[in-house]
Formats: structure tokens, sequence, C-alpha cells
């Protein structure tokens, strides 16, 4: 990719669809060879892809879409390689992640309570706070 970018000269600035989860790894890459890099959030490709003459989600729409977003937004957020910031991020996930669990985990028997009684209603963090 990188070959075939430089035949347009050596100044780029590339524009990739926000989607960290999945463009990680292109993002790294492309840093550690020296490119800039914007990431476009995805509501900015919607009125793009309304726009397009073919209808649906296709990698040529979508290309497109990014690149006309880059060109129309300036001030969008630039990515770099993440150190210290990423691991912090990463637990915090984790933490968001573990905490939503453990509050399906007490709807789910919030509302096994209820099939099993119906009138049965506990209080309010009672499932939660440890009793003494």
């Amino acid at each position: 990719m990188l070959a075939w970018a430089k035949k347009w000269g050596d100044d780029r600035l590339w524009a990739v669809e926000d989607c960290r989860h999945l463009s990680r790894r292109l993002e790294r890459d492309l840093l550690a060879a020296g490119e800039r890099i914007v990431r476009v959030p995805p509501k900015l490709m919607a009125n793009c892809r309304s726009a397009a003459r073919t209808y649906g989600k296709s990698d040529p729409i979508d290309a497109l879409a990014v690149a006309r977003a880059a060109l129309r937004e300036p001030d969008l957020p630039t990515a770099c390689l993440d150190g210290v910031a990423r691991e912090i991020r990463l637990l915090v996930d984790h933490r968001d992640d573990l905490v939503a669990e453990r509050t399906r985990i007490i709807n789910k028997l919030r509302w096994h309570l209820h099939e099993i009684d119906p009138g049965l209603d506990p209080p309010a963090r009672c499932l939660t706070v440890p009793s003494t």
C-alpha cells in the first residue's frame, strides 16, 4: 500500500474510518512508517453514503465517503502511536465491561426474583450492598 501511494509524492495524509478495534493495526503500521493519519468518525460519512448512486454498503462507497469527509472537515483528530494512554484506555474499557456485566447479572437476578414472586420487590441496592 505504501509503495502504491508513493507515486503521488511524499506528502500524504491518510484518512481512516474511526473504528479503532478494526483499524488500530493499520494505523500503527502507517504511523511506524512515518505517515500522517486522520480519523473520520462514521457519522460524518452518512450523507455521502446516502448520496451514492449505488445503494448499500461497499468498500468503494465507504472509501469515497471517508475521503470526502476528510476533505470537508479540517479539524479531524489525528492518530498517534499510543503508549501509556492506550494501556489506561484498555483498562478502563475492561472495567466498563465488568460493570456492565455486573449490572446485567443483577438485573437478571431481580427478574428471576420477580418471576418467583411478582409481589416481591427487593429494595434498591439490596443486591449490591452486603448486609451486616
